[in-house]
């Protein structure tokens, strides 16, 4: 029988700026974490080192969603200056 992925819920926060977003999410295993998915243009920037099996575009394991949305804007704030890997 396949692994089904687990939905993930509404983001928690978001921000969007030009042409990038970073939306945050309750961590799909760790309750009380947060981690956040980043955009450029329309494409999600997969993670290289997941944090989830089932949800390869999730990024970090942070304490709380500001936290999370603050590291992520710096990170994709960093990729639109030496570019991103399209998916």
């Amino acid at each position: 029988m396949a692994k089904t992925t687990k939905p993930i819920s509404k983001p928690l926060l978001e921000r969007a700026q030009d042409n990038w977003r970073v939306k945050v999410f309750p961590h799909p295993s760790l309750k009380k974490r947060f981690c956040f998915v980043m955009m450029v243009g329309k494409k999600a920037q997969a993670n290289p080192v997941r944090i989830a099996e089932d949800h390869p575009y999730l990024f970090c394991c942070c304490s709380s969603p500001q936290e999370a949305l603050r590291i992520g804007i710096e990170e994709v704030k960093s990729l639109a200056i030496v570019g991103f890997e399209e998916i």
